[in-house]
């Protein structure tokens, strides 16, 4: 039977070299513009997308009276839906789930 003695995560223990040096151990790093993490379930990368479109969008509201339709569509697609042209790719094989807690 496989019972879970503890919280720890087995591969916390796992060390590997190269060229004699250890690799350290991270829970998250950035590669080629997406922030991976230990679980690969991109939540983090999504939560850090999140927080740039909606600071790209309060910034955009804020101007939004000074704003032609013209401006308003560069902007837009500059700051706001670049974001989910570049990540629509990891996005995409993702369940509903992940997809409903970012952007609702």
């Amino acid at each position: 039977m496989f019972t879970k003695q503890n919280n720890s995560n087995p591969c916390n223990n796992i060390k590997i070299f190269a060229n004699g040096e250890e690799i350290e151990l991270v829970s998250q790093f950035k590669y080629l513009g997406v922030w991976l993490d230990t679980h690969l379930d991109f939540m983090y990368h999504s939560e850090v997308v999140k927080g740039k479109v909606t600071l790209a969008c309060g910034l955009i509201s804020k101007i939004l009276r000074r704003l032609d339709n013209r401006m308003f569509t560069v902007l837009l697609h500059a700051y706001v839906l670049s974001y989910f042209d570049e990540t629509s790719i990891i996005w995409g094989f993702n369940d509903k789930k992940l997809r409903d807690s970012n952007y609702n």
